[in-house]
């Protein structure tokens, strides 16, 4: 089983195993695309409420520092989790079995796209 549920099949990458792997890859792209859609739009509906709530139970000045401590945290989380991945990627960048050329060339395509 792959990522989000969706079974990733295996073999050689010829024929329709590719086409198949293709679709694979799109689906999972799909599904990631619409987790970061509905938590964006989650967040900008829930945001306000949330923050008009802390700000009526606190005073603005105690807001603020509780955002700030937020903002860092995050900061924080998403450099360690950022260098785990590229440190993920750059390990695997010189892997290559030799059989699957089709399978390397879609997955650096995959790699290229995900850097824009």
């Amino acid at each position: 089983m792959g990522e989000f549920g969706i079974p990733i099949a295996e073999g050689n990458s010829s024929g329709a195993n590719a086409e198949q792997d293709k679709a694979t890859i799109a689906a999972i792209c799909d599904r990631g695309s619409t987790l970061y859609n509905m938590a964006y739009a989650m967040g900008c509906a829930v945001a306000p409420i949330i923050g008009g709530a802390l700000n009526d139970a606190t005073n603005f000045r105690r807001t603020s520092d509780i955002m700030a401590f937020a903002a860092c945290g995050l900061l924080v989380f998403y450099a360690i989790v950022g260098l785990l991945c590229h440190k993920e990627d750059r390990t695997n960048d010189g892997e290559s079995d030799g059989g699957d050329s089709e399978e390397d060339e879609l997955k650096q395509k995959l790699r290229s796209s995900e850097k824009f």
